[in-house]
């Protein structure tokens, strides 16, 4: 069966930021999330943002656990920029807080602002998070045990309290690259994608992912993260939705998140001012009515295989928090049963 994540604001704009109303307003999204049928709430990591990103998945995931019943919390951290220990320990307590109900989601990251930020140089990502999620995995299931690698050397650990769910929380590597998605095979329990990869790359990278995950004996499960609006017709849908998501998508490419296979259109576009809502929407997005969406989501799964879609469904600028609310219960009343049924 299909199931949904959302994954909330966590950001305003630039000089307009009010991080306690986006926390409150965080809470009701995600409690409207969990009474209409959605399976979790995914919340990442981002350092010096001038939009006020939040910084702190693992908090947020503790405080949204202890504010709802039956919605699972994902942690989207950035791990190599912590030490494995600290993250094993802080995701166990969100695991008892949840009771049971945690998902830990290691991103090697990409954004340079966020490796300066901790002194952490980017060349060291792939070794961090091999490293990272081995030593996670060993402080929750052994009761004692030493580790030495390339990055880490641990001498008689012992790491208290264990989390909830045994053997362990599940591990949803996310990730953009074939590398990544190779050793989300190998490490994880789950591939999660980026939003930005359009429908071939997704196609490519899942291809790769159950080779690995196959290859290595574990059943492969792929979990989409995808920009996604619904309203009563199409036009509403993108007139409400669009102008956001463009906003957002233009940063990707300043940051260098599109690549050139991937993307024809790049190679006729000179700045951000030139992407148009088409060009990142096609094969990318899951906008529209709710018939649209639900032909969306079998297209995908179709196509990738896909069984988890992580939708986000606000933006810096455009949908207020109230027509988030209206478009979460609009969503979960018509698409979510649907494959429910």
């Amino acid at each position: 069966m299909i199931k949904f994540g959302i994954s909330p604001l966590t950001q305003g704009l630039p000089g307009e930021v009010d991080c306690v109303r986006l926390v409150e307003e965080l809470y009701r999204e995600v409690q409207d999330a969990e009474r209409y049928g959605f399976d979790g709430c995914f919340t990442g990591e981002h350092h010096q943002q001038a939009t006020g990103q939040f910084t702190s998945p693992l908090v947020l995931s503790a405080a949204v656990a202890a504010r709802t019943e039956r919605i699972k919390v994902g942690s989207i951290v950035l791990l190599p920029l912590h030490h494995p220990v600290t993250i094993a320990e802080d995701a166990a307590m969100v695991d008892i807080i949840a009771k049971g109900r945690s998902i830990l989601c290691p991103a090697a990251g990409y954004m340079a602002a966020d490796f300066d930020t901790f002194g952490v140089p980017p060349r060291y990502r792939p070794s961090l998070m091999e490293e990272g999620v081995e030593v996670v995995k060993r402080c929750w299931t052994e009761d004692r045990f030493s580790f030495t690698g390339k990055r880490y050397s641990l001498h008689d650990l012992s790491i208290t309290p264990k989390p909830v769910q045994r053997p362990h929380p599940p591990i949803w590597m996310a990730a953009w690259s074939e590398a990544g998605a190779r050793r989300a095979g190998r490490l994880g329990d789950a591939w999660m994608s980026e939003p930005i990869r359009n429908l071939p790359a997704v196609q490519q990278l899942a291809k790769v992912y159950r080779e690995e995950a196959t290859a290595h004996g574990k059943m492969p499960c792929v979990a989409l993260m995808r920009e996604c609006w619904v309203a009563e017709t199409t036009e509403q849908a993108i007139a409400e939705f669009g102008p956001g998501a463009l906003y957002y998508h233009r940063m990707y490419y300043r940051r260098g998140g599109y690549l050139p296979e991937w993307e024809p259109w790049l190679k006729d576009v000179k700045s951000a001012e030139d992407i148009t809502f088409e060009m990142v929407a096609h094969d990318r997005f899951i906008i529209g009515s709710p018939r649209d969406c639900i032909a969306q989501i079998e297209r995908w799964h179709r196509e990738t295989g896909a069984d988890y879609f992580i939708l986000r469904m606000r933006q810096p600028i455009g949908p207020s928090h109230e027509r988030v609310r209206e478009a979460i219960k609009l969503f979960g009343e018509h698409v979510i049963s649907y494959f429910s049924e």
